[in-house]
């Protein structure tokens, strides 16, 4: 891979990705991942990983929230797979943001505010806050992110107004329009499906662990320091 360079990265993830998808062989698809990265760490610069940063997010997400995520704390499966002895998403993070290019950082940090805004979980909210601590580490390594960028994004995540957050939020607003009065109201005669179990479920407020993002933009004019 340091022979082939960057520009052939996204070819090399996506056949990882095709073949290595079942069991162990996804412990052994974000073990190498990492070793990738860090091999070619000497040789790139800020904007070399922009073509991967969906797939790579992809990869990092499916090891901290996805199912094998409860295999990490099964000792049988801990004891025989070497990989997935430790989580090497929260490094892969840090590295990817340190060679972002400073027009793809609200890409970073999308997914993981969307696992906040859906999350109940303070385990789940505890790795994203992880998460978000190894970035700001690779931000400001970043040489592509001059001090202006810096602050505005600092900004940006207390205010919780940057640009494509609040675009998608936006659009999240403009689905749920209210019933037009126009219509006819919807039959009373139709038989509504019986309420689970136990009750509905409490809808989950997008405000609740908003608090960590806060967090990171201050950690980010901190370090920054």
């Amino acid at each position: 891979m340091e022979t082939l360079g960057s520009r052939y990265l996204h070819y090399v993830l996506k056949e990882m990705q095709t073949v290595l998808v079942k069991g162990y062989q996804v412990h052994v698809l974000t073990f190498s991942v990492n070793l990738l990265l860090k091999g070619l760490t000497a040789s790139l610069k800020s904007g070399d990983l922009d073509g991967c940063i969906e797939t790579l997010i992809q990869i990092f997400n499916n090891e901290l929230f996805g199912d094998i995520a409860d295999e990490k704390e099964v000792r049988g499966i801990v004891s025989k797979i070497m990989e997935a002895r430790s989580s090497k998403s929260y490094d892969s993070y840090e590295l990817l943001a340190h060679f972002i290019g400073k027009d793809q950082v609200v890409k970073l940090i999308l997914p993981l505010k969307e696992v906040l805004e859906k999350t109940t979980s303070l385990k789940v909210a505890r790795k994203v806050h992880e998460a978000f601590r190894r970035i700001v580490f690779g931000l400001v390594a970043n040489e592509d992110m001059s001090a202006e960028s810096i602050l505005l994004l600092s900004y940006g995540l207390i205010s919780e107004n940057l640009p494509l957050l609040t675009e998608k939020d936006k659009n999240k607003n403009s689905e749920m329009l209210p019933p037009d009065p126009r219509l006819m109201p919807q039959s009373c005669l139709l038989i509504q499906p019986p309420p689970p179990r136990g009750g509905r479920k409490a809808a989950v407020s997008r405000k609740t662990n908003m608090h960590v993002l806060v967090d990171t933009g201050l950690r980010v004019s901190v370090n920054r320091q």
